[in-house]
């Protein structure tokens, strides 16, 4: 199937479905904007082609100068002196989304593929959750390198389970099969399942810390024993886990931490220890990475793509730093007596 669409007024959510989850794969010279705020491509050029990260769709932004029924030289004419909002959609099909994401800053240079153990070969592991009642609860782990550069490198659940959201009419889109493919786990099912994750054959990460939402982590669920936290339950779990409870900050901070983080001069090559985002996204965690494009939070709450962002947040609030050299194991000799790895 072909869609086609002309943009006047920002997109339909028929083109949000495609435009959020694709990379731009090929760019043209845009001489018209000669420097567009479009974080995915270079100045001086717009995006021409992109490819859907899940495989399923592919886009183009037909440039109007190919049109051979188009005088171009009089479209370039009518132009001229218009905003750059305008010469977007009229010369080059791009459309702005009417309601952006809070996270402006981020885009494919905030995507790394590879092996986490060869991208970044020390570094110290951390992992924050955000429970759920009846959905499956969204966990992130990553490492922080000597540049003080956060690199995510797992989620869970993973797009095995399917997306946690999907586009809808509403702002922060609906919710996906993520949510509730195998919901309604216990807690021992839980510590069960991350030790799993944690472990390939007889090597097992060392995680430093452990974050969680301090609004769950301090209530009480009622047991036959009395009133019993979140907390209690994973220290007591067949397998324990140690969580502390994050910062309990109002999302408006979070938020700003986060894109703080995504921040780096766009001016300069990118560099590690130079100029680099201190916050990197693993390719495989598209849950995450589909939610910082997508997420407003104008749907409060109650947001479809808000859980992974949540959890993102528990994390950078705690400004999660590195440990190396040859006094981890002094440092952190408490955190193996506590079982925090």
């Amino acid at each position: 199937m072909i869609v086609t669409f002309t943009p006047v007024q920002g997109y339909t959510q028929v083109v949000k479905e495609y435009i959020n989850s694709a990379k731009v794969t090929a760019t043209r010279k845009s001489p018209l904007l000669p420097n567009n705020n479009v974080l995915t491509v270079p100045k001086g050029e717009m995006p021409y082609q992109a490819e859907n990260l899940y495989g399923r769709h592919a886009c183009i932004w037909y440039h109007t100068e190919l049109n051979p029924y188009n005088n171009w030289e009089r479209m370039k004419q009518e132009l001229s002196g218009r905003s750059s909002h305008d010469i977007k959609i009229r010369a080059y099909g791009w459309a702005d989304q009417t309601a952006g994401s809070e996270f402006p800053m981020f885009g494919d240079h905030n995507v790394w593929k590879g092996d986490a153990e060869e991208v970044i070969l020390e570094g110290s592991n951390y992992m924050a959750i955000d429970p759920a009642g009846a959905r499956n609860w969204f966990m992130l782990w990553a490492r922080v390198d000597n540049h003080g550069i956060l690199w995510v490198y797992r989620e869970w659940p993973d797009q095995s389970y399917g997306e946690w959201a999907l586009p809808s009419d509403k702002a922060d889109g609906r919710a996906g099969p993520a949510q509730k493919a195998g919901a309604g786990r216990g807690v021992n099912e839980y510590t069960e399942l991350i030790w799993s994750l944690e472990t390939a054959g007889d090597k097992r990460e060392m995680i430093v810390d452990r974050w969680i939402d301090p609004r769950t982590a301090g209530t009480e669920t009622i047991t036959k024993d009395g009133g019993v936290t979140v907390l209690d339950l994973l220290s007591q779990a067949d397998n324990p886990l140690i969580f502390t409870p994050s910062a309990a900050l109002p999302i408006e901070e979070r938020v700003m931490i986060i894109n703080d983080l995504l921040s780096w001069d766009r001016e300069k090559p990118m560099e590690k220890g130079v100029n680099h985002p201190k916050l990197m996204i693993h390719e495989s965690c598209q849950n995450l990475i589909y939610s910082l494009k997508e997420w407003t939070g104008q749907d409060g709450q109650k947001g479809a793509s808000k859980d992974p962002i949540d959890a993102l947040g528990y994390m950078v609030v705690m400004q999660p730093m590195y440990f190396g050299g040859l006094d981890w194991e002094k440092q952190f000799k408490r955190m193996s007596m506590t079982g925090s790895y």
